[in-house]
């Protein structure tokens, strides 16, 4: 009885130390030349632009809507990004915007981070209220302004935002 309790126990420990590693629930996308770390859930990116200047959008939203269900834009440009350009559509208008604290990325990365009151009036007469959070930043190696912005939700939230920013690797 003793042998086969330290057979079962010793197979268990084995088990524990052998088990492959979880794979990354990320998977990396380009940002020009740069590279960010994005969840797997999201939904498949919209790429524009060039290695210098473009966007990359993830987005949930009815052919025939006005409004994302859920966003994420990724903006890089070698100058800073207009605060016009990261609206997820043109319906989008700017209600307020506060500055929140600065990130600490280290590697010569500033940040900058905003949250954005956005709202839309839909055809049909309704409006509609969103919170975006907004992460200016500059990567000084290669001069590269990037922007990250996520339209919260339970999905994307501003840790998530924050995650993804932290990601940054840049030329």
């Amino acid at each position: 009885m003793l042998v086969a309790g330290l057979v079962l126990v010793g197979s268990s420990m084995a088990t524990f130390f052998a088990e492959p590693a979880i794979p990354p629930q990320t998977r990396t996308i380009k940002a020009g030349r740069a590279t960010l770390r994005i969840p797997l859930n999201l939904p498949k990116e919209i790429t524009s632009g060039t290695t210098v200047s473009g966007c990359a959008i993830l987005g949930v939203k009815d052919d025939c809507d006005i409004t994302y269900d859920q966003f994420l834009g990724i903006y890089w440009s070698d100058r800073p990004v207009p605060g016009t350009g990261i609206l997820p559509t043109k319906a989008y208008k700017k209600v307020s915007e506060f500055a929140d604290t600065e990130l600490n990325l280290g590697k010569r990365r500033q940040a900058r981070v905003l949250d954005i009151r956005l709202s839309a009036k839909k055809p049909c007469g309704r409006m509609v209220e969103e919170k975006q959070r907004v992460i200016e930043l500059y990567c000084a190696d290669s001069k590269i302004h990037i922007v990250i912005a996520g339209m919260l939700d339970p999905v994307i939230t501003k840790e998530k935002v924050t995650e993804i920013a932290e990601s940054l690797q840049c030329p």
